[in-house]
């Protein structure tokens, strides 16, 4: 399938890797894989899907531990708190959440050029798929929210490197939402919108298995047979750089940055 949003036909691939078991190197991969993308210049865009092992809470490059999460929670139930590379707000990770990531080479479409068209390509296409999905109006909201009606289904935020971008976001497929409330604070900055509504009244969850969300978004994106393109990819390489990122992404410092 080809995306027809791109004025020339991209090239897109699933990135698959074995289970991901720590919540630190679930994010570090899209760090990862942005720099290789800087790096290598390919002339392709690589889609990766995964879902969460457990509940994390992830907090955007720019915003603050202390106004942003219930500490005490996490700390009686054991959830862990890291940041990610990309900006956005503070989100809970866990079961029943859908994660896609777009690492994507600038020079693919002059959509990429910049933060603003960037969002508005990708947020348009992401509609388009979801309702494909849902069989419902999905609309675009916010900066780069995703909602049925008023309620917020997804959330994404994007970090630019030198010659290619990362976008990514969640989607709540079967979320328990009465947890984002548990170990979420109510943001200090919120779309209009929102109008200072709990997360329990503001969010929805799909009610569709992740699995069945993660095929159509290939299906949506992927435009070429995987493995004429994947035996080309340095997994091992990327298995050796990995570690420092995740390190980095454990240390207190990197999480208590604000």
């Amino acid at each position: 399938m080809q995306i027809h949003l791109v004025r020339e036909p991209a090239l897109f691939l699933e990135v698959q890797r074995a289970a991901i078991e720590e919540a630190a190197e679930c994010l570090a991969y899209d760090e990862l894989l942005l720099s290789w993308s800087d790096q290598s210049r390919p002339e392709f865009g690589l889609l990766r899907l995964w879902e969460a092992p457990s509940s994390f809470v992830v907090l955007g490059y720019g915003k603050s531990v202390a106004a942003d999460v219930h500490m005490s929670h996490c700390a009686e139930d054991g959830v862990p708190i890291l940041r990610r590379c990309s900006g956005g707000g503070t989100v809970l990770q866990t079961l029943g959440c859908l994660s896609y990531s777009l690492i994507l080479p600038t020079a693919l479409s002059p959509e990429l050029a910049t933060i603003q068209s960037t969002t508005r390509w990708i947020m348009s296409a992401q509609a388009r798929c979801l309702e494909g999905f849902m069989g419902t109006a999905v609309s675009v909201r916010g900066t780069s929210d995703l909602t049925v009606g008023a309620l917020k289904i997804s959330g994404n935020a994007q970090r630019r490197g030198r010659q290619s971008v990362l976008f990514h976001g969640t989607v709540l497929c079967q979320v328990d939402i009465a947890a984002m409330g548990r170990y979420l604070q109510l943001p200090s900055y919120q779309p209009a919108y929102r109008q200072n509504r709990s997360h329990h009244d503001f969010l929805l969850s799909i009610d569709r298995p992740p699995a069945e969300l993660s095929a159509h978004l290939k299906t949506f994106w992927v435009d070429t047979p995987l493995c004429e393109v994947e035996a080309n990819l340095p997994y091992q390489r990327w298995a050796d750089e990995l570690l420092p990122i995740q390190r980095r992404y454990l240390s207190a410092d990197y999480v208590y940055l604000r």
